[in-house]
Parts: C-alpha cells; structure tokens; sequence
C-alpha cells in the first residue's frame, strides 16, 4: 500500500470519527431543546457533486411529488455543464450550497487556491441563479482551521454530516437506504451524492420510511 494510500484511508477514518461525534452532539442537543424532554425526530437531505443531468432531473421530480426540501452542494464546473439544470433546483426552492470549483480536496491546497475554489463555485452559482450562498462542503469532507477560516470570511458556514451511507461506493438503493436508515437519530444531516439513479430510488425509500417513524424533513437552516 503506498503512503499516499494510507494518508487517504487515515484521513477517511478522522472523517468517519469527526461524524459520528457530530451525531451523538446532535443527539444530546435535539433531546435539550425539547421543550417536554423527548427527542426531536428531524433531518435534512443533503447531495453532494451535482448537478448530473437525468438523475437530477428524476431526483427533483421524487422531492417535488414528496414535498421534501433538499440542499445540493454543487460543483462550478458541472453548474457551467448544467445551467439550467442549476436554475431548476433553485426556483424548485431547494438550498443551494457550494462544493469547490473543480471537487480537488482543498485541505491540502494553498490558501491562494483554497479561496479561488470557493470564489468560483459561489460566483457561477450566483450569476446563474441570483441567489446568494451560505453553505459549504468541502469535498470528501476534509477540511482544517485555514479553509474553514476563508470560508468563513467569504460568508459561508462549513457543512458536515452525520450520517453517510456512502452511496458512491455500494450504488445498491437497498443498501443505501438501510444504511441511513440504521443510522439515523433525532436530529441527522444525511449525505448522499447526485451521482446514481440508485440514490434516487433509495431516496425514495429513506422518505417514507423516515416519515412513518415520525421524523420531518427540514432545510439545514431550520436544524
């Protein structure tokens, strides 16, 4: 196994432990803001690399027909590919946040380049749309003090999650909804990709089986 091999898997390993902590603070947090003292049931879809053509496409015509709302972390490069496509999630009233310009891992790049793959994402995404953009997910969740520091600066809250079904690897609609669905827990940001139809039909899937066990689906603003 080479070195850069293992600097990836050690990194995906701090990633994985970074989620769960965020999992069991939002947990102890949900259950504390209830007013009669049991946990809050809520949770916000979240898709990262977009947009992707068709599965887009589908994948907005599923939240449209479910009244779900959903924030896509979006690529400048595929929002220059797909313009209108871009344009839709938008008036759809979906959140819209960024994703870098090119998907390179940004932690480990020069402050120079950190800022021009938020600049560029934010800017194609607002002469697009005319919307403004609050939120950040750096690609393949890496992130340190430098980047979040420069999003920040740049009006942009540096978004996580905490539950990953990792759907870009298994791309099995069962699997993936069984993943999420046995690691949900009051409050939960879900982290699926705009990549596969199978996350479409496990989307599918997760709705209404989230719903029947009482949980909302909420923007990352309301959590």
């Amino acid at each position: 196994m080479t070195n850069t091999l293992v600097i990836y898997m050690k990194k995906r390993h701090f990633v994985r432990l970074v989620s769960l902590i965020l999992a069991l603070i939002f947990c102890l947090s949900s259950a504390l803001a209830s007013s009669d003292g049991t946990q809050r049931k809520r949770v916000a879809l979240t898709y990262d690399d977009g947009p992707n053509g068709s599965v887009t496409e589908t994948l907005l015509t599923l939240l449209d027909r479910e009244g779900v709302p959903a924030t896509f972390f979006l690529c400048a490069y595929r929002v220059r590919e797909y313009p209108e496509l871009t344009k839709k999630i938008a008036e759809r009233g979906h959140t819209i946040g960024v994703h870098g310009s090119t998907h390179v891992q940004m932690d480990v790049l020069s402050e120079d380049a950190m800022r021009f793959e938020l600049t560029d994402s934010i800017n194609a995404v607002t002469e697009i749309t005319g919307q403004r953009v609050h939120h950040f997910r750096p690609p393949y969740g890496f992130t340190n003090p430098q980047l979040e520091a420069i999003a920040a600066n740049l009006g942009l809250r540096t978004v996580l999650w905490n539950v990953d079904p990792e759907d870009w690897r298994y791309k099995d609609a069962n699997k993936i909804a069984a993943g999420v669905l046995t690691q949900t827990s009051g409050e939960s940001i879900i982290l699926l990709h705009d990549l596969d139809l199978q996350t479409v039909y496990a989307t599918a899937t997760i709705i209404h089986a989230l719903r029947q066990q009482g949980y909302e689906f909420v923007t990352l603003d309301e959590l």
